[in-house]
């Protein structure tokens, strides 16, 4: 079935709109899975960059 322009554009939208649910379900909360995942990414580039600098 042929979808038209206005039809595609509101598949578009509800697309982003749950897309934009997921982001904030997790980013919420005081232990947020984005924010362990973004200290965990800050350790690794810790013990990476000091690994690196060792002669």
């Amino acid at each position: 079935m042929k979808l038209g322009r206005r039809q595609r554009g509101q598949s578009i939208t509800e697309y982003l709109v749950v897309a934009m649910l997921v982001v904030v379900a997790l980013a919420s909360g005081p232990d947020s899975a984005l924010q362990r995942l973004f200290e965990a990414f800050g350790d690794y580039y810790e013990r990476f960059s000091y690994e690196a600098s060792r002669p």
